[in-house]
């Protein structure tokens, strides 16, 4: 179900991904990060604190089909929720 790319970053704990921030492209250091769900489960997404588009985030969350969280905006992949990721943590302690 995983491609190899989202195994990778998984396993790496995060990517560098380049954005256009500002008129100016940068090098965003995105890192995986665990959220609580109800019921004692998580779901992983790719977490960076500084401020991105929302369309970049769309697109990013489309090329590695990971949810995205940046600046307090969470971006899911179309017709997906944190559900579908929740069991992708476990993936991180292997």
């Amino acid at each position: 179900m995983l491609t190899e790319e989202q195994k990778s970053i998984i396993k790496n704990n995060g990517i560098n991904i380049r954005v256009r921030v500002a008129g100016a492209y940068v090098n965003i250091r995105f890192s995986i990060n665990k959220e609580e769900l109800a019921g004692g489960s998580y779901f992983i997404e790719l977490y960076t604190d500084k401020r991105v588009a929302i369309d970049d985030l769309h697109n990013i969350a489309e090329r590695y089909m990971l949810p995205v969280r940046a600046a307090g905006i969470l971006v899911f992949p179309k017709g997906k929720t944190k559900y579908d990721f929740k069991e992708l943590d476990k993936l991180l302690d292997s």
